[in-house]
């Protein structure tokens, strides 16, 4: 994400509801930048409860992508890549969900969208929070 989204938020009216959808690597983007996010954005946490974070191992696992380790991956003395791939991605969803709830401004859980929510919705439940 660079500036240019959040240039582009500023020039929204205020009776225009927007959603800008940061990567999950947002966390990274320097102190400046979230600064301005939250400056500029109602910063929401879209939550994922137990159950999903390990669908969430398992899809990774299954197909891994490139990903910012920030030095989570660590693998034992010993340990194949494939036994400590599962453990360190757990870790890195741990770390990531503290980064996310100290940047917050409102949490949901993104189960309880996951049927598919209109912007219209969306903005209502952020609002009712």
């Amino acid at each position: 994400m660079t500036g240019d989204a959040l240039d582009a938020m500023d020039q929204l009216s205020g009776d225009q509801p927007a959603v800008l959808d940061t990567t999950g690597s947002v966390i990274y983007t320097g102190d400046t930048l979230l600064t301005r996010l939250r400056e500029t954005c109602q910063v929401v946490y879209l939550e994922a409860p137990a159950n999903w974070r390990e669908k969430m191992v398992k899809l990774y696992c299954d197909e891994p992508k490139p990903v910012l380790w920030q030095g989570v991956f660590h693998p034992y003395v010993g340990e194949s890549h494939d036994d400590a791939l599962p453990r360190c991605y757990r870790d890195l969803l741990d770390v990531r969900a503290r980064a996310y709830e100290a940047l917050q401004d409102v949490r949901l859980r993104a189960d309880k969208l996951h049927d598919g929510v209109s912007l219209e919705a969306f903005v209502r439940r952020v609002a009712d929070e």
